[in-house]
């Protein structure tokens, strides 16, 4: 049976009668190939779309099987796949087979539908096979800036290594320079070991992108307060308190996780203008997730940065000439490995607080 999609008939559509014939203008107007299949996968009616994507005419492609053109399924699973198709929608990508050979990438949209006490499937087939070349082509591009990075990264450190050295050499002179020479050597020093983390966060950004997670059992109290222990020093140097709530133990790699706190609680230490900054770490138990915060009472990051403060090189403050802008991209990029989210909120009253999320079954 061919159903005829043009007829007198109306629908009632917004609580008013629009004709069948409407629809039907619709459907054959349509950028996508619909068309609708009986149980055995017959093609009942199409849109002049959906034949042009074959390249069939439309008395060739109401004649068509689902099995002329599908390459998804077998043959014997074609029945039982539409029958779940009708009873349950899906939107799924496949391969169609053109009249001429030529195979195209195709995102499917499927459900079941009611014609004159019938069941049939009703699909919309859309050409997706542009998209997925230019998706190709990007992931290659961005994999071959990414290993560029990394090369330039790694072979300026040699030069660097070698000029520290030669710095400290300098140092243990110090006391022949004058005040004058001592601020030189004092503003290369500084330069270099900015460059030095410059290169660290470039070699950590683009291994970052392909990260492959070592997952295992962890307690997070204990890595958060191995980092703490790390940053003793700087705890000390800017005279700060830090509250550290009990952390959940659960799964997830402890070196990146490490990386994460390491950066916002140093963060928190290193931009706050108090006398006596405080740093709250803290964890919330919800129904699929943990949720960690980290809280300063510093000067809070204006509001027209927080869109982009987790993008690479982007800082919370234009006048910031401490980092690099790429460590809250990282953070990102790891929690995101770890089916997380990241985010802030912040004002000038407050302070800063990020939070991140980590599912409790990754």
């Amino acid at each position: 049976m061919k159903v005829n999609m043009a007829s007198d008939r109306s629908y009632k559509f917004k609580d008013r009668k629009v004709p069948a014939r409407l629809f039907q203008t619709l459907v054959e107007n349509s950028s996508d190939g619909i068309h609708v299949l009986d149980k055995n996968g017959n093609v009942v009616c199409c849109s002049h779309s959906f034949a042009e994507l074959l390249g069939y005419t439309m008395e060739e492609a109401l004649r068509l099987n689902v099995r002329d053109w599908d390459r998804k399924f077998p043959d014997e699973q074609i029945v039982p796949v539409i029958q779940q198709l009708i009873e349950q929608p899906d939107l799924f990508e496949t391969k169609h087979l053109k009249k001429n050979g030529e195979l195209l990438d195709v995102e499917i949209n499927a459900r079941g539908v009611l014609l004159d006490g019938q069941y049939y499937l009703y699909a919309s087939s859309r050409n997706i096979t542009l998209k997925k070349e230019l998706t190709e082509n990007l992931k290659k591009a961005n994999f071959e800036i990414e290993q560029f990075v990394y090369a330039v990264s790694h072979d300026l450190k040699a030069p660097l290594v070698s000029i520290m050295g030669y710095l400290g050499r300098i140092k243990k002179h110090a006391q022949e320079l004058d005040e004058k020479e001592r601020g030189w050597l004092e503003r290369i020093e500084a330069n270099a070991l900015g460059m030095r983390q410059l290169l660290n966060d470039l070699l950590e950004m683009s291994k970052s992108a392909n990260l492959e997670l070592v997952i295992s059992d962890n307690d997070l109290h204990k890595e958060a307060k191995e980092v703490l222990e790390l940053l003793s020093d700087q705890v000390e140097d800017s005279n700060a308190s830090i509250r550290l709530d009990p952390l959940p133990k659960l799964k997830f790699d402890s070196e990146r996780l490490r990386q994460v706190l390491s950066n916002l609680i140093g963060n928190a230490l290193k931009y706050n203008d108090k006398n006596a900054p405080h740093i709250h770490i803290s964890c919330i138990e919800k129904q699929t997730q943990f949720q960690v915060s980290i809280k300063d009472n510093g000067p809070g990051i204006p509001d027209q940065y927080h869109a982009k403060i987790f993008d690479s090189f982007e800082r919370g403050d234009s006048t910031d000439n401490q980092g690099t802008g790429l460590g809250l991209s990282i953070c990102k990029a790891i929690i995101e490995k770890h089916k997380g989210e990241i985010w802030l909120e912040s004002s000038p009253e407050t302070g800063a607080t990020f939070h991140f999320t980590l599912p409790k079954a990754p």
